[in-house]
């Protein structure tokens, strides 16, 4: 029997069980359990990084200390973003008792709102590994909030369904909404003021009548620089119906 582990993005120690079936009567499953300590030669201390709280123009740096075994002639190449929002570098610091270490150091300045995803990856000296690879991910919220950021209506056996709300509103700059409508015609939305030049409700309406399941998006014109245009996905959708099972009679009959 061959059992092979996945390292990847794992360091310290590590447990693994197996489960073994046979047709042994006596033991039908046996248990292998596989420990052991992942040591890393060289890698970073964390491959995945998580940014929050991201904004347009706003830089948010971070370090990750690069983990060698031997940092002796240890040379770091190209580091690559893929991206001009990303800017990465690796520099040399040393400790209390004057060893090296190398860090890796990302800024990230986002340009545009939503899903954020980066690989920053980084050349090395070495046969293994020749590359460091760190992946990044974020969701970037512009000056415009909106509230909620999608809408999904239920059509229950006929009945109209109610109209929703959005909630339009700036945290620091002044705007105004220009247009909100749905580019399929299928909903009906109108601009109301809440509060000028800072926040705005935007009424959605669903069609009186729906045959079948639907989805589609309310595109809200702004004068924002930023944020001209946001989308709120809008989707129509019925529930399944349970059939209740008939109750059998209860009691006992004779005949």
């Amino acid at each position: 029997m061959e059992v092979k582990v996945s390292t990847r993005g794992r360091k310290g120690p590590l447990s693994k069980s197996i489960r073994v079936y046979s047709d042994d009567p006596a033991n039908p499953i046996t248990r292998l359990t596989l420990k052991g300590k992942v040591e890393v030669i060289l890698g970073l201390e964390k491959t995945f990084l998580r940014l929050n709280n991201l904004e347009i123009g706003k830089t948010e740096e971070s370090t990750i200390p690069i983990i060698a075994k031997d940092s002796k002639g240890l040379e770091f190449g190209e580091v690559e973003t893929g991206n001009p929002d990303t800017v990465a570098s690796v520099s040399w610091k040393k400790d209390a008792k004057g060893q090296r270490t190398a860090v890796l150091t990302v800024k990230v300045t986002p340009t545009k709102n939503g899903r954020l995803s980066r690989s920053v990856k980084i050349k090395t000296n070495r046969e293994k590994p020749k590359e460091l690879v760190l992946r990044i991910s974020g969701e970037v919220r512009g000056d415009l909030q909106a509230q909620p950021t999608s809408i999904t209506f239920y059509s229950r056996d006929g009945e109209p369904m109610k109209e929703r709300f959005i909630t339009l509103s700036s945290k620091k700059n002044p705007f105004k909404v220009l247009e909100a409508k749905d580019p399929k015609g299928k909903l009906k939305a109108k601009v109301e003021t809440l509060e000028k030049t800072k926040r705005y409700k935007i009424s959605v309406t669903p069609p009186a009548k729906v045959s079948e399941p639907f989805s589609t998006k309310v595109k809200i014109e702004t004068n924002h620089p930023d944020q001209p245009s946001i989308d709120i996905p809008v989707h129509i959708r019925f529930p399944s119906q349970h059939s209740t099972p008939t109750k059998k009679p209860s009691g006992i009959h004779k005949k």
